[in-house]
């Protein structure tokens, strides 16, 4: 019985932390979405401990990212994406060749290091990179719903 509840429990949490805007907009990128004339861009980072925002200090989440290259090392533009659901919620990226290039280079070289996913000039995401990414299509989990909304907002095209 205890198990039940604490499983109801942890579903509720879940779902009140899931807003109405992320629901629709998960529902529609479930199927292959084309970012058209969106892009994100990449910046390697890492967290300090400033307390004061200066020009250099990158915002997320009240959290302040050192970037680590004046210029995106790799930036998105007219890729293919879809939501997905499997142990966490995320979004995965289909590139072009050049770009996936680009990618693989520069998660080579900034390997168990994390990087701002920056859209609209806002960091939306910080993940970790674990691995270099050979591939034309990689997944981006999220552990806040709400970065997921963020970026699933600034990817539709409504």
């Amino acid at each position: 019985m205890k198990t039940k509840v604490l499983i109801l429990s942890l579903v509720t949490s879940t779902l009140m932390n899931v807003t109405s805007g992320l629901a629709k907009n998960f529902k529609n990128a479930k199927q292959m979405q084309s970012s058209k004339d969106k892009k994100v861009e990449f910046y390697p980072v890492k967290y300090t401990k400033t307390k004061n925002k200066n020009k250099d200090c990158m915002d997320y989440n009240g959290a302040c990212l050192m970037q680590l290259s004046k210029k995106p090392v790799v930036v998105l533009e007219n890729f293919m994406y879809q939501a997905f659901v499997n142990n966490k919620a995320g979004i995965k990226l289909y590139l072009d060749d050049r770009t996936s290039k680009d990618l693989q280079k520069a998660t080579k070289k900034y390997l168990n290091t994390n990087l701002a996913l920056v859209m609209d000039g806002k960091v939306v995401n910080v993940p970790s990179v674990k691995e270099i990414i050979k591939t034309n299509a990689f997944d981006i989990s999220f552990k806040n719903p709400k970065g997921m909304e963020t970026i699933l907002d600034g990817l539709s095209n409504d």
